[in-house]
């Protein structure tokens, strides 16, 4: 219930609803309100924030500033025992290979893992992600085309189960307990990540991947022409706050 919930708060705290909300609210109000003023300055109102939210002059510089709040892990990587690599969506339709079953995030993520688990030692490559809209969970599909890939089956963990990010913390738990482990998933996603592993008392090393915002944000002319990416862009901002809020005000579990 609690995961059905906080989807469901997601969805209605995005950009996009809230614009729509204010578009259609001044909609109404000029057509069937008394008074045309109020519908005029919330029409006025959505407009202005459609344009905000589908510039990259701001969203771009948001997204970089929030991918860069840990370095990537290039040059000597630490020796550990776990590599952890958080899902981030798979399809399950047959006809595909495993490289285009994977969502480009999770894909991104499973390649950046391999890398990581290959200059160890000694260790453990886990992949993560239970059937969250597939019936087979993404842990499976990742695992297929880490073997496929070159990993040996006996080195590779599934956790098969968690459908969410607090839920593969509970998961690994158990299985990593408070030994330091490298944790790989998407830039944007790693600072909602880590707090959710940390509340459970874990150790994680963060390493993040699948960056969208490359170079730096210069100041350019272009960047004040509305684009459709930096729409999904902002919808990643905001579902990331808000993820990394509940994070931290959610009570802590061990």
């Amino acid at each position: 219930m609690l995961f059905t919930l906080t989807k469901i708060a997601a969805f209605l705290l995005t950009p996009y609803l809230a614009v729509m909300m204010v578009l259609i609210a001044g909609a109404l109000l000029l057509w069937f309100g008394k008074r045309r003023l109020p519908g005029r300055i919330l029409i006025s109102a959505g407009i202005l924030l459609l344009l905000l939210f589908s510039s990259p002059l701001l969203t771009s510089p948001l997204l970089r500033n929030r991918e860069r709040s840990f370095p990537a892990m290039i040059g000597e990587v630490p020796q550990v025992k776990w590599v952890v690599v958080l899902g981030g969506g798979v399809t399950t339709d047959a006809e595909l290979p495993g490289t285009s079953r994977l969502s480009s995030a999770a894909m991104v993520r499973l390649a950046e893992g391999i890398r990581l688990f290959r200059l160890q030692k000694n260790a453990r490559l886990v992949v993560s992600g239970g059937p969250v809209l597939n019936p087979v969970p993404e842990a499976d599909e990742m695992a297929a085309l880490a073997i496929e890939l070159g990993i040996a089956p006996q080195s590779i963990h599934r956790n098969r189960v968690a459908r969410d990010t607090d839920e593969e913390a509970r998961d690994l738990l158990p299985v990593i307990g408070r030994e330091p482990f490298i944790l790989v998933t998407s830039a944007s996603h790693l600072p909602r990540a880590v707090e959710f592993f940390r509340k459970r008392g874990m150790v994680p090393i963060p390493a993040p991947t699948d960056h969208q915002v490359r170079g730096k944000a210069n100041f350019s002319a272009w960047g004040l022409v509305p684009r459709s990416h930096a729409w999904g862009t902002a919808e990643r901002l905001t579902y990331e706050w808000l993820g990394t809020l509940w994070a931290k005000v959610r009570p802590e579990k061990r």
